[in-house]
């Protein structure tokens, strides 16, 4: 996994802590861990890049339309035809 050894009771010791200060009581580490995975989830943003001045713009968006599920397009410059 991502985590073993000491590096995965230390996250698991600081989700104990947090859901402590939160009032929230979780009895096993499998709450603790979906607890943490949640978290992550809701806090994780990734910037994903494309150069489209290849002209190859609108056959990798189509190829790829998970690229573009509930995500935001900035397009910076003109818009090309």
């Amino acid at each position: 996994g991502l985590f073993e050894g000491d590096d995965y009771t230390a996250l698991m010791s600081a989700c104990r802590d947090s859901a402590a200060r939160d009032g929230v009581i979780l009895d096993t580490e499998e709450e603790l861990w979906r607890r943490f995975t949640g978290i992550v989830q809701r806090n994780l943003h990734v910037v994903f890049t494309m150069n489209p001045s290849g002209g190859d713009w609108k056959n990798r968006s189509t190829a790829s339309p998970a690229l573009f599920n509930r995500c935001v397009v900035d397009w910076f410059g003109t818009w090309s035809p």
